[in-house]
């Protein structure tokens, strides 16, 4: 009985710490299958953005000397 609450109470230490690394339109709780939906929607969000910041070093070059369209942050 005892190895049960251990293994719950990691389990619900580890949804924690995911929650936590999935920004959240709003602070209300989540049931564990919606914080797995957003899990995978960020995912993608950020392999998306991953994919867009590669095609823009492809277009502008990563190399600035020979570049005339430098982005100036």
């Amino acid at each position: 009985m005892e190895e049960k609450c251990k293994s719950k109470k990691k389990l619900s230490q580890k949804l924690k710490a995911l929650k936590n690394l999935i920004p959240s339109n709003n602070g209300d709780e989540v049931k564990t299958d919606e914080l797995f939906k957003e899990t995978a929607d960020y995912i993608v969000f950020l392999r998306t953005r991953v994919l867009i910041l590669q095609k823009l070093v492809e277009i502008y070059g990563n190399n600035s000397e020979n570049n005339e369209h430098d982005v100036l942050l």
